[in-house]
């Protein structure tokens, strides 16, 4: 693959890998470094890449990757020299918005705890959920770019799911 190339995916499926970006890191700061790594990571395996292939579940791949690895160092550090944690209080789920009829409410609530309880899930449930419903991946896809057996994915998007319905189960219409 030629750099130009890789611009073009850059331009074709940039907005797309941020966003993924943002799903799994849950912070912008983080989300824009990883990001960052990403596209960094890929121009240095620039020659490893093949336009043939799915140049998009490449990339997610990297930033699965980058983000555990991330998170690895994050626990040794925190297991050596814990820190006190900051937390931000939570956007307020309507906003100022005085106008929003009450499907829209409705809706933003929904919205908003279907996006907690993704969030509330463990990595290992979460970044298949990310994979398979935010960026239409296959099994077969998520489970190349986790290094996983499609077996073992399937079963992760089921465990998921089983508790993603527990903790919805006062927002979902059944």
């Amino acid at each position: 693959m030629t750099i130009q190339e890789l611009e073009q995916y850059i331009e074709q499926h940039g907005d797309s890998i941020y966003s993924f970006c943002k799903k799994l890191s849950m912070d912008v700061d983080q989300a824009e470094e990883l990001y960052q790594d990403v596209w960094l990571k890929a121009l240095g395996n620039i020659r490893r890449i093949h336009a043939d292939d799915n140049v998009k579940s490449y990339l997610l791949g990297i930033a699965v990757g980058i983000w555990k690895n991330k998170k690895k160092k994050y626990a040794v550090r925190s297991r050596i020299a814990p820190s006190v944690a900051i937390t931000d209080e939570m956007a307020e789920v309507l906003g100022d918005d005085r106008n929003a009829t009450m499907d829209e409410i409705l809706f933003k609530e929904r919205k908003q705890a279907v996006s907690e309880a993704i969030n509330g899930l463990e990595d290992n449930y979460r970044i298949p959920v990310l994979l398979y419903y935010m960026e239409g991946q296959s099994v077969k896809e998520i489970a190349h770019v986790l290094h996983l057996p499609q077996g073992t994915v399937k079963r992760r998007l089921w465990v998921a799911r089983n508790k993603l319905a527990k903790e919805l189960e006062g927002y979902i219409d059944e």
